[in-house]
């Protein structure tokens, strides 16, 4: 989408005053961090809102089992 070319053209441009390879091994960062960002949004976020309502519920049943009963 629009956020993978905004990323790689900053990731390009960042470099291109260090030398040839440092423009490269910049792209290569910031596409990794491209990466990261889309599973983040991906799979961890969608589950983000389940696991609050989870949290809000307060209950005790996990905290309150004896250690024996495993």
């Amino acid at each position: 989408g629009a956020g993978a070319g905004a990323g790689a053209g900053a990731g390009a441009g960042a470099g291109a005053g260090a030398g040839a390879g440092a423009g490269a091994d910049d792209a290569l960062f910031y596409e990794g961090k491209l990466r990261a960002a889309r599973y983040f949004f991906r799979y961890e976020l969608p589950r983000a809102a389940h696991q609050a309502e989870l949290l809000l519920r307060l209950d005790d049943t996990c905290l309150t089992m004896p250690v024996a009963a495993f």
